[in-house]
């Protein structure tokens, strides 16, 4: 998104200030001080048209907030280490209460995620403008209308930390900044004491780790959805892995691991303008906090990881039950107390918005409940455990599917299931079942389905799956390239043993998409010579599959139309890579009305003193051309392809080719078969600086349909990059 910013540079050069941050180096610890968080937030007409309007009136007002007392606070604060993310540099600190505590300031450092070369220039301070959409009590706020949920959180505090000699090496960074105080969700730092009531805290990662290894490690899956349901009530749309910790509890099957979300910089948030007007067409969820809610894939969509994994066994009753005891547990009361935890100067400016903004969201959350259901929904991830686990899978005669798991003892039997969901035709298109580690068990029966479709995923166990569906079963698939494996009964299914490797990504959601799918249309105006202005329309669609990587399929759909002429160009782009696999199927489709060619002739006798008009020869194009890419060594990759081409000249009437006719001008069809290698060791595909990429093609046509002698064709293209050094270097190409 920062890169997208760049191009808003030029129009805010004078517009943007780049001024220091907000904050007093003369306070002293338990004094109540005056200051405003952000003064270079406020904006002019232009700036405001660009990039919004936002928060500016909240960091540009000034506030009373008092200043921690570093040596009473939690019986005595000792700052320990710099903690945060990209963005933020948070301050951990040790009390004398034996807890940890962790500062957050108010103000993000958004040039922190930009390129090297970009931040001495003017798009580092339109990158930190951004915090101007953020809501700056936003952590206080949330936290007294999760109080009224019951869900466990830390309870933050808005405070400016002291000019004080007990910061240490912290205190030049530190002192005099707003920020947020709380208790910090973490292994215990004195073991007896109990972090918000739990015998114990750990990250997403580690929960994971325990979920997998045993069933005796459960999540509450009801109060994940109640604090889920929560996010999308207040707009926080940042809840990927890392914004979780999990407190245990235990019960007699085990251990119990409720949520605590910590760090909330994203409820409320307000991106408006021009500016993110563009960019959100680009980045979908680049939301805006209003009386309606956006789509619940965008708006959820940094929490598709955890949620994919931890909702997948609630069906719609559950997640309208929840949502309808949120709504009675924020009544107006609640909504009207959490807004006056902010300073009062805040609440007179923006109090009344946010509570109406909320009652509207209230209102609506069951409807945006369920849509958020349904965008889980349709692809689910069942995973088992590293134990000897026993699936049952039950086919109804509706085409609705019950899977239920349990872990068995020693004799192999199965004790009570510890998940259990009924998935509906026409809900769910596909179920997805990792088993994981052990020797699994699944035993599949009913009647046959043609619903919900099954994959079962084996792991490093010796797995079996014994499928008893009346009349052989189509809708199962099994997937397995580790231990010894078999498919009992009668079931139609072989199994898949290629091994798959899923695609490395450093996002934090660690996964790639293969679920769903997304849209989007552009418009645009354009002009080329001889056609005049074109008018276009694109519309792009991606399609997500099991496996497929990046995506089960891609359409793009354009149509342009010459204004001049009145007449359309049409194609369509399809890209569809293969399931475990990296060849990709493609096929092209144009049918055009618009194609224009010069025709001066053939050899160089033509005289050069006509008119252009003379030369132009108007063509009708269909063009039909499949493709098959296949890589075959690092680097490396081959392309087979066959064309279907059929035009003809139109509207050429006291032309140069309606004078001399030559081969090939009325109506000419033609097909052809090509094949062509590419050879790419460029250090990036993308914002290469090093490196080579060499393309040799060619294309046989043979003497059918109007080709009266076979021919061919071919090409070949060859590029390289030269790059002076330093992130602020020119790269020649």
């Amino acid at each position: 998104m920062h890169r997208t910013v760049a191009v808003l540079a030029c129009a805010l050069a004078l517009t943007t200030v780049a001024s220091a941050q907000s904050r007093d180096t003369t306070q002293v610890s338990g004094a109540r001080v005056t200051l405003t968080p952000g003064a270079k937030y406020k904006a002019g007409t232009l700036k405001r048209l660009v990039l919004g309007q936002d928060y500016r009136a909240l960091w540009t007002t000034p506030i009373e907030v008092n200043v921690i007392d570093l040596r009473r606070t939690a019986g005595g604060l000792t700052p320990t280490q710099r903690g945060g993310s990209m963005q933020t540099n948070s301050l951990r600190f040790t009390g004398g209460d034996g807890r940890e505590y962790v500062f957050r300031p108010s103000e993000k450092d958004f040039t922190k995620g930009l390129p090297e070369e970009l931040r001495e220039t003017i798009v580092r301070d339109v990158a930190q403008d951004q915090v101007a959409g953020y809501h700056p009590a936003a952590a206080v706020v949330v936290s007294g209308l999760l109080d009224a949920t019951g869900l466990r959180h830390p309870r933050p505090q808005l405070v400016v930390l002291p000019d004080d000699a007990l910061l240490g090496e912290f205190r030049a960074e530190f002192a005099g900044v707003l920020g947020t105080f709380e208790e910090r969700p973490a292994r215990d730092f004195d073991e007896s004491a109990e972090t918000l009531g739990a015998t114990d805290v750990i990250s997403s990662e580690r929960l994971f780790e325990r979920l997998r290894r045993s069933s005796t490690n459960q999540v509450d899956t009801r109060a994940y959805l109640a604090a889920r349901l929560f996010d999308v009530l207040v707009g926080d749309r940042d809840r990927h892995r890392d914004q979780w910790r999990w407190g245990r509890f235990s019960t007699r099957r085990g251990a119990l691991w409720e949520p605590i979300p910590r760090d909330r910089d994203m409820p409320f948030a307000r991106f408006e303008g021009l500016g993110p007007w563009v960019i959100r067409g680009f980045v979908p969820q680049l939301i805006s906090f209003g009386e309606d809610y956006p789509s619940m894939v965008w708006l959820n969509w940094n929490a598709r990881e955890i949620d994919r994994r931890l909702l997948s066994g609630l069906d719609m009753a559950v997640w309208d039950t929840v949502a309808l005891n949120l709504q009675l547990q924020l009544n107006d009361d609640v909504l009207r107390s959490s807004i006056g935890q902010m300073p009062p100067a805040w609440v007179a400016i923006d109090g009344q918005r946010l509570f109406d903004a909320l009652v509207a969201r209230r209102a609506l959350l069951p409807e945006a409940a369920r849509e958020f259901y349904r965008v889980l929904a349709s692809e689910v991830n069942l995973e088992a455990t590293d134990d000897a686990d026993v699936v049952d899978v039950s086919r109804e005669a509706d085409g609705a599917t019950v899977v239920s798991i349990a872990s068995s003892d020693s004799s192999g039997r199965p004790g009570r299931p510890w998940l259990q969901r009924r998935f509906v035709k026409g809900e769910t298109r596909e179920v997805r079942l990792f088993l994981q580690g052990g020797n699994d068990v699944v035993n599949i029966h009913g009647p046959p389905s043609s619903g919900v479709k099954v994959r079962v995923i084996g792991g490093a166990g010796d797995d079996v799956v014994a499928d008893a569906v009346s009349g052989g079963d189509r809708a199962t698939s099994v997937h397995d390239s580790e231990g010894t494996n078999e498919v009992r009964g009668t079931s139609r299914a072989s199994i898949d043993r290629r091994a798959y490797a899923p695609p490395a990504t450093d996002r934090a959601e660690r996964q790639v998409r293969d679920w769903g799918n997304w849209s989007f249309t552009t418009r645009g105006v354009s002009a080329a010579p001889g056609i005049g202005v074109l008018a276009s329309l694109s519309h792009t669609r991606f399609a997500y599959g099991f496996r497929h990587d990046p995506f089960k399929a891609r359409h793009v759909f354009r149509a342009d139309v010459s204004l001049s002429e009145r007449r359309p160009r049409v194609r369509w782009d399809g890209t569809f890579p293969r399931s475990n696999s990296q060849d990709v199927i493609g096929m092209r489709v144009i049918a055009s009305g618009i194609e224009l060619i010069r025709f001066h002739g053939l050899g160089n006798e033509t005289r050069a003193d006509s008119t252009r008009e003379f030369f132009r020869v108007f063509q009708n194009l269909f063009r039909v051309e499949p493709t098959w890419t296949r890589p075959v060594a690092p680097g490396v990759t081959m392309e087979f392809r066959a064309v279907g081409q059929f035009t003809s000249t139109r509207d050429n009437a006291g032309t140069l080719l309606s004078r001399t006719a030559p081969y090939g001008s009325e109506e000419f069809g033609e097909v052809g078969a090509g094949v062509g290698i590419v050879v790419d060791r460029r250090d990036s595909p993308v914002h290469p600086t090093k490196g080579f990429r060499l393309a040799l093609g060619t294309t046989v046509f043979p003497a059918v349909w109007s080709v009266e002698e076979t021919f061919a064709e071919a090409n070949a293209t060859a590029s390289t990059y030269l790059h002076a050094g330093g992130p602020k270097a020119p790269t020649l190409a």
